[in-house]
Parts: structure tokens; C-alpha cells; sequence
């Protein structure tokens, strides 16, 4: 496993600590998922990371849901995400991925499972 699970008490503030250069973003549509709970459950997976502030519950009927991650990659450079998902009138789930991390190459490989 590449990540190390970790707390965070404070997500917006560690947020902030990262700064928005060392920010990327992924959008793409979900077409293979029933409802955005089931697409939230195969994201987390997916990516690895540990989702605080209980944002890995998701409402079964919500149309909208934020996910945020976060872990220390190998390397020691602590990872944050934001998963911004919205189910569409054709019953597609657009997602968008914001991540921050100090090393771009970590970036790329997170957002790399979206693809």
C-alpha cells in the first residue's frame, strides 16, 4: 500500500497549509454507477486514502456529495483530496478531484485512476 492512514482534526486548515500551487484537478463522467453512494465507495477504494470528517457516508438519495481524503504517501509527503461528485438529469455521475500535495508525481498517480 502506498499511503499511511492518518487523522486530521482540522481538514480546511491542513487544506490551506498545502499551498494552491501544489494543487491538481481531474473532472470525468461516471457512467457504470447507480447511485453516488456506490461511485463513493469505489473512489475511496480506488484512491487509498483515509475519508475524514465522515464523508464517506452518503445519503442514498443525495444528488451532490464531497468526499475528503487524506493520508502520508511512502515518501512522507501528506496527501489531501476533495471529491466533488453530482449526479446529472441523464443519471451520469460527474466527478471532480482536487488534490494537494507537495510531490506533483503522487498528484498525477491519484488522479491517474480516473482515467
Amino acid at each position: 500500500d502506498h499511503f499511511k492512514p492518518t487523522r486530521i482534526s482540522d481538514f480546511d486548515h491542513q487544506w490551506e497549509e498545502i499551498s494552491d500551487e501544489f494543487e491538481a484537478e481531474e473532472t470525468c463522467a461516471l457512467d457504470n454507477y447507480a447511485s453516488i453512494s456506490d461511485a463513493a465507495k469505489i473512489i475511496i477504494k480506488l484512491v487509498g486514502l483515509t475519508a475524514f470528517n465522515n464523508s464517506h457516508q452518503v445519503n442514498d438519495r443525495s444528488s451532490r456529495h464531497r468526499i475528503l481524503m487524506g493520508g502520508f504517501y511512502r515518501t512522507g509527503f501528506m496527501v489531501l483530496a476533495k471529491v466533488d461528485m453530482k449526479l446529472t438529469h441523464s443519471s451520469a455521475i460527474l466527478l471532480k478531484m482536487t488534490i494537494r500535495c507537495q510531490d506533483p508525481n503522487v498528484s498525477e498517480n491519484i488522479l491517474s485512476v480516473l482515467s
